[in-house]
């Protein structure tokens, strides 16, 4: 027997662990960017935890060390932005091949040092293990308060879907790593992108203040994945305007070079790390935050079914995510 879809297996997962007693103080579980419980009156915990598996999720061929350790701490401490939380303490174990020397090691951390930057999380403990294969595992703690945290489930027909920054540049990159014969030296940008993707921790205090959004959510599957997963989890739908989708520069040219339409890697493209939220402001150009970060207004909740308006057409749109088992 195959392992069947990740979502099948979460699902599965998830129903098994309800069996479980739960704690008063959890609030939720499986199914969000975080786990969330009450820590005291006001004030809540979120905690976090990811992997990323060499030849799965890196290759050390195409990425330094550094760069490595870098997205992983990246993606785990935008799981708490995504929350609107801030990142306080990192946990972080290791699965270590022979063939890396101390030097190694020390450059994954100093990658995720960087990544936390000076508002955190502090890396405050974790394990080490030999293994086949270089393997990171981090868990993030963080806090609200005395806003609650922002689930996935709040989303509500009529909403204005918001996304910071730009996407399609780290699918992109991808390809010109893979493909570095081709294009070696070509699209340094969106190269970056890939390697050394940016969290929006910092972004995240101004949008729950100007915005107060009702759902959200970080691009970590695609643009067009992590908005189902967000409209399945408030019982909505989306329209989406293909037109008002930013792209990072030097990707349109990027796309023509390769034959493909840029929306295609804006949809698709992963470890994007970009916010994705829904908020009852109306407002129809983009806004530029204090960070310099632009937030985009890209469609509307619905009722119910996915739909892209792109080129005068309104279709409705077959959503493919990443998925590890397939």
């Amino acid at each position: 027997m195959t392992l069947p879809s990740e979502w099948e297996l979460i699902r599965r997962i998830k129903t098994l662990c309800s069996e479980q007693p739960s704690p008063g103080a959890l609030i939720t579980g499986i199914g969000d960017d975080c786990a969330v419980f009450e820590t005291a009156p006001g004030r809540y915990g979120l905690i976090t935890a990811d992997i990323s598996i060499e030849n799965v999720h890196f290759r050390l061929d195409y990425c330094s060390p550094e760069e490595i350790g870098h997205k992983a701490m990246t993606g785990n401490i935008s799981d708490i932005a995504a929350m609107g939380g801030k990142p306080l303490l990192a946990f972080v174990s290791l699965g270590i091949p022979g063939r890396l020397d101390p030097g190694d090691v020390e450059a994954l951390y100093r990658g995720m040092i960087k990544a936390a930057g000076p508002t955190g999380p502090k890396i405050a403990g974790g394990d080490t293990s030999s293994s086949e294969s270089l393997i990171i595992s981090i868990a993030v703690y963080g806090e609200t308060g005395p806003e609650k945290p922002v689930m996935r489930n709040g989303a509500c027909a009529g909403d204005t879907i918001c996304l910071t920054g730009n996407v399609g540049g780290s699918l992109a990159g991808l390809e010109i790593l893979a493909g570095k014969r081709r294009h070696n030296g070509a699209f340094p940008d969106l190269v970056s992108r890939h390697v050394s993707p940016r969290h929006r921790r910092d972004c995240a205090p101004e949008i729950l203040g100007r915005f107060s959004p009702a759902a959200m959510i970080d691009v970590s599957d695609g643009l067009l994945s992590d908005l189902r997963h967000l409209c399945e989890a408030s019982g909505t739908g989306f329209l989406l305007n293909g037109e008002n989708i930013p792209l990072p520069a030097g990707l349109d040219r990027y796309a023509s070079v390769m034959g493909r339409d840029p929306l295609d890697y804006a949809l698709h493209s992963g470890e994007e790390f970009e916010l994705l939220f829904t908020s009852k402001a109306a407002f129809t150009e983009p806004v530029k935050l204090e960070t310099g970060v632009m937030v985009t207004p890209v469609g509307f909740v619905t009722q119910g079914g996915f739909m892209l308006s792109y080129r005068g057409e309104k279709k409705e749109i077959e959503i493919v995510g990443y998925d590890h088992f397939k």
